[in-house]
């Protein structure tokens, strides 16, 4: 093992490397080398731009009493995989991630029985992921997110892997889902997001009934939602935007998610009005429901644990609910380009949370309501586009000298609706900028 630390400081840089601290004393003393009984490495793990140059090495494949291997956070690393890891026999847990290793995923990896965890995130691999992961029975957690991998994943055999965690995110793979996913009944964490994944999503994901969160944005999937993900009664986070998901969401769909604290629907083609159901998810956090074809009213909504609202870019109509003002959560709340009227009223200055404001591209008429100069923590307020009149309060306008970055409001033109002063209105609409 002394050789293969050799081989590997040089390859790491040498003198150049940062914290590499075997080479003076004895290894089983270095504070990122740990051993066993017998003095023989169970732990490596190098993290900080340790590696200053180089790669790793074949010799890595000596270290055979390796439990757990951690290289990450070395932007300088680079090469392959060598293939002599499945030496590693005794692996529980290899994390080679956030650094810049290429190649493909060596298929000898798939032979290291013991494995518990395994992610190689972050790095720039190419390629298919080895059928033969379905032979890691031990395996939790699979973690190849952020990488350029393609290819299908229908072939890897499922059936035989406990999983507790698969995230593919950011990645080529292509496709549809496979049915036989419905195997990993110990999952619950799904990510599969920004992808090119197509299709329909597959109703066997509700058979997925221990999931925790469940990731399928920025795919291609088509059609409507499956009435089967209403038995995924643990989940906390869904993720569906940036598809071309189409169809209504159904009551029966939203009723039985009564833990969902994030809940992201933006970006598809779903029409039809909001579930009353939607009022039930008590835990709900974020919802994104914008740049869809929903039309109704905005009464559904009233979840009082609400930090992010988001219904911009739809058809939803009549007034807000007074309820709106109950959300004294709210952080983010965006109802920008719909067609919403009848003005607004003075108790949403009571949501001092509130950082982003956008209401352009409505109808909402009446005055802008003084009682806005109470959100003290306001960035961004967007009224133009409107039916506003009257002048911008000196008090919202001293939101200026604080945290309010932009204001637009319908001040430009030749007769203007809103009176607004160039110190205060960042951006006065009509205009080129303006939509």
């Amino acid at each position: 093992q002394r050789y293969a630390l050799m081989t590997m400081y040089f390859s790491f840089g040498g003198k150049e490397s940062r914290g590499i601290d075997w080479i003076a004393g004895d290894e089983c003393d270095s504070k990122i080398i740990k051993c066993n009984d017998f003095n023989s490495i169970r732990v490596l793990e190098l993290d900080g731009n340790v590696v200053t140059a180089g790669t790793i090495p074949p010799e890595i494949g000596l270290l055979t009493s390796l439990e757990n291997l951690i290289i990450k956070n070395n932007e300088k690393l680079v090469g392959s995989i060598p293939i002599e890891v499945e030496n590693l026999v005794e692996s529980r847990q290899i994390g080679i991630y956030n650094n810049s290793i290429e190649g493909t995923i060596p298929n000898e990896i798939c032979g290291l029985s013991k494995l518990i965890y395994l992610n190689l995130a972050n790095n720039k691999m190419t390629g298919r992921v080895p059928n033969e992961f379905g032979l890691l029975s031990n395996l939790q957690k699979l973690i190849l997110d952020e990488n350029h991998l393609t290819g299908h994943i229908t072939p890897i055999k499922y059936r035989t892997m406990n999983l507790r965690l698969l995230s593919l995110s950011g990645n080529s793979f292509a496709g549809t889902l496979p049915s036989a996913m419905r195997f990993l009944k110990s999952l619950e964490y799904l990510y599969l997001d920004h992808n090119d994944f197509s299709g329909v999503v597959p109703l066997e994901v509700g058979m997925l009934t221990n999931l925790n969160s469940l990731a399928l944005g920025n795919n291609r999937f088509q059609s409507s939602l499956p009435k089967e993900l209403n038995s995924l009664k643990r989940l906390e986070f869904l993720s569906l935007n940036d598809n071309d998901l189409t169809g209504q969401i159904q009551e029966t769909l939203v009723m039985n998610l009564t833990k969902l604290t994030h809940l992201y629907l933006h970006g598809n083609q779903f029409t039809g009005s909001i579930p009353s159901a939607m009022s039930t998810l008590s835990e709900l956090k974020v919802l994104s429901l914008n740049s869809n074809n929903f039309s109704g009213s905005i009464k559904e909504i009233w979840n009082y644990k609400l930090e992010q609202l988001s219904l911009s870019d739809n058809s939803f109509t009549g007034t807000l609910p007074g309820r709106l003002c109950n959300l004294t959560q709210l952080e983010e709340l965006f109802l920008s380009s719909n067609q919403l009227n009848g003005t607004v009223d003075d108790c949403i200055g009571g949501l001092t949370k509130l950082r982003q404001l956008h209401l352009y591209g409505n109808e909402f008429s009446g005055t802008v309501p003084s009682s806005l100069d109470r959100l003290n923590n306001l960035v961004s307020l967007g009224l133009e586009n409107n039916r506003f009149t009257g002048g911008i309060s000196a008090g919202i306008c001293s939101l200026r000298f604080g945290s309010l970055v932009d204001l637009w409001s319908d001040c430009g033109g030749p007769n203007p609706n809103i009176v607004c002063s160039n110190d205060c209105c960042s951006q006065c609409c009509p205009d080129s900028n303006c939509l």
